[in-house]
């Protein structure tokens, strides 16, 4: 779950990639700007001692890349482990008798299904349909905690608090509570042993979207399974004093570097995950956006969140436009180029794109007619009055490694 509220970053991180292959790394940060002052992370002075390279992003003035290339951290992160500072992301508790009633009311979610100390992924749809946002969230025994992304975290707030206000008029039990405090994203498949090593959780036994309250390296932390690289990893949250500590205990353990935004970037697009503000919006709903199994077959049949029409129209009547992923024979196309088909119509525009460290090529995704987006049907993508040579692909484009306890 990824968020920028304009193209600038999406852009930084197309840059950021070809920095990994020679071109000038200065350019990241260049590209990254921001206006007004910028907020700093409970680990700013982790990232500057560090030497990161820091720009500005959704109000923060957060870390782009280190002295690694971005080629190299990216790969680095696919074969042992990175951390990276997501403090930034908005965390919310929603407290009271009915808070499960009211989160269901304002999300997809189907928290039937959701044991106590699971979680997931869900969308917050707005009233025609389209998405305010994504976000992730667990349920404890005493409240749901939700985490946000920084770029929607204003609008996501006022949006709540008037369907707040709604619900308890109505005689709702419930209360929404924001706070501050570090958040890691410990992400690569030796993460599990690294985290192992400083805490007592046997994770042999700890899935994928499991949460529990413990102590790393002596360290009161919420450790969660979960992050959005495809790789297996943990969000491990702690106290804004307790952040830098975090951050150099991980990078003690000699297979863990930290990262930045950019390979973040890279890493999401390449398992096909989506970044608002690129690949989701309030115009687009969640089946043109493929994520139709946020939704499941109770919140279909029963409904009961706003939008809910336009998504059971979709669901029943289909879309004529679809995500899709593609990739390319040659070079890379950036958000908002046109997307044509073998006859030179427009059929669409790509939302996300990049060079994939892993594969070696351009990859990226795209909204197309729905009659293009079958997997292996040949596309133009034009950049720069050029037309390049693409297909839709599966995704996601590199295989993901989600742990379960069976796997």
């Amino acid at each position: 779950m990824l968020c920028t509220t304009h193209n600038m970053l999406n852009r930084v991180m197309v840059h950021a990639a070809h920095a990994g292959r020679g071109s000038s790394s200065s350019h990241v940060r260049a590209l990254a700007t921001s206006t007004g002052p910028l907020r700093k992370s409970p680990l700013h002075a982790f990232h500057e001692e560090q030497q990161a390279k820091m720009g500005g992003y959704a109000g923060w003035d957060l870390p782009l890349q280190y002295k690694e290339q971005v080629k190299e951290s990216h790969l680095h992160t696919r074969a042992h482990a990175s951390i990276f500072d997501v403090s930034h992301m908005q965390k919310l508790r929603f407290h009271g008798d009915d808070r499960a009633k009211f989160f269901e009311s304002v999300t997809v979610a189907d928290l039937s299904r959701i044991a106590p100390g699971q979680g997931g992924y869900t969308l917050i749809p707005n009233e025609k349909g389209g998405i305010i946002d994504d976000a992730v969230f667990n349920l404890f025994p005493d409240h749901i905690y939700m985490v946000v992304n920084a770029g929607c975290a204003a609008k996501d707030l006022a949006y709540f608090e008037q369907k707040l206000s709604e619900f308890k008029s109505n005689g709702g039990d419930v209360e929404m509570e924001t706070y501050d405090g570090a958040l890691i994203a410990l992400q690569g498949p030796t993460s599990a042993a690294v985290l192992s090593a400083l805490c007592p959780i046997d994770f042999a036994a700890f899935p994928f979207m499991q949460s529990e309250r413990t102590t790393v390296g002596g360290i009161d932390a919420l450790v969660t399974r979960c992050g959005y690289t495809g790789e297996d990893g943990f969000e491990i949250g702690v106290s804004e004093e307790n952040g830098i500590a975090l951050a150099q205990l991980l990078c003690a353990h000699e297979n863990v570097l930290p990262a930045g935004l950019a390979v973040r970037d890279t890493l999401r697009l390449e398992a096909g995950l989506c970044l608002y503000g690129n690949d989701l919006d309030e115009e687009t709903s969640p089946i043109e956006a493929g994520l139709n199994w946020t939704i499941s077959k109770r919140r279909r049949a029963e409904g009961g969140f706003p939008g809910f029409e336009r998504v059971a129209k979709d669901l029943k009547e289909g879309v004529s436009r679809k995500r899709v992923g593609f990739k390319l024979e040659k070079g890379i196309c950036r958000e908002g180029a046109e997307v044509q088909n073998s006859e030179g119509d427009s059929i669409g525009r790509v939302c996300s794109g990049t060079f994939s460290p892993c594969l070696e090529h351009g990859i990226g995704m795209a909204y197309v007619s729905k009659s293009a987006a079958k997997v292996g049907t040949p596309l133009s993508m034009c950049v720069r009055k050029r037309a390049f040579p693409a297909a839709v692909t599966k995704m996601p484009f590199v295989a993901t490694n989600y742990f379960s306890p069976s796997s």
